[in-house]
């Protein structure tokens, strides 16, 4: 159900983006004017989240067979989740260092007004 529920919530963030950056690039520039490896970043955001749906519905497709079977995970399958569970937050804080100031990206008080 919970591999569900974030391909559900990735392919919202899909359509979000691929609104955001046909219809409010002119009132966003600040976003859709970074351009990382000659792509804007709308590009990149829905790539990783297209992504991330496509894998966690395969997921969710392997393991719901794999319930019926009542067959558990192989270590190396396990650890390939990991993985990518993993992989996809540490890609959006990358991807969200090179397009926000530091210090719209870690939302914190420290350092603020010290320069």
């Amino acid at each position: 159900m919970r591999a569900f529920l974030i391909c559900g919530l990735s392919l919202f963030a899909v359509l979000w983006f691929i609104f955001a950056g046909l219809f409010l690039s002119n009132k966003l520039p600040y976003i859709s004017l970074k351009i990382f490896h000659n792509k804007n970043m709308y590009f990149w955001l829905i790539i990783v989240f297209a992504g991330l749906a496509v894998y966690e519905l395969l997921y969710a497709l392997v393991l719901t067979l794999f319930l019926k079977k009542k067959k558990t995970f192989l270590m190396v399958q396990r650890f390939l989740n990991a993985l990518v569970e993993i992989s996809i937050p540490t890609i959006m804080v990358y991807l969200s260092f090179n397009v926000f100031d530091s210090i719209i990206k870690m939302d914190s008080g420290v350092g603020i007004g010290i320069n």
